[in-house]
């Protein structure tokens, strides 16, 4: 369960790590930049539904990735390397988040992206779901 002393919202925060939402902010941005350019369409909705999508894809899979790093190990190990006042510290390997949370979290994640690709590709066409399976793995 999640330690109810901390602030939820940074500690999730921590856990998908959203600093790196950027590196899928950027090219849904450049893509929609160069749609306006060549084709003069923008569809305001459907950008903010292929941004939310892409960053919540990312989101999971940095969950995910964490969820998976404790369970082989991985972060028992880093997490002793480095001193506790470490800036990189991880929720699950700090006790502030249990993996079972972890999966509910990161599940969350992708069943939104899942739901946002499956409306998309009714939308727009099923390159949408071949384009967010390509760009996940």
């Amino acid at each position: 369960m999640t330690d109810p002393r901390q602030p939820f919202l940074p500690v999730l925060s921590r856990f998908v790590r959203l600093q790196f939402a950027p590196v899928m902010i950027a090219p849904v941005v450049l893509g929609a930049a160069i749609a306006w350019h060549h084709a003069r369409a923008f569809d305001p909705l459907l950008f903010v539904l292929i941004l939310l999508g892409s960053v919540s894809l990312l989101l999971a899979a940095n969950g995910i990735d964490d969820v998976y790093d404790q369970l082989n190990g991985v972060d028992a190990t880093a997490d002793r390397l480095f001193p506790k006042e470490f800036p990189g510290w991880k929720p699950i390997t700090r006790g502030v988040i249990s993996i079972r949370d972890g999966f509910v979290i990161s599940g969350i994640f992708y069943g939104l992206s899942i739901a946002i690709g499956v409306y998309l590709s009714l939308v727009v066409g099923w390159l949408a779901i071949g384009i967010a399976i390509a760009l996940h793995f």
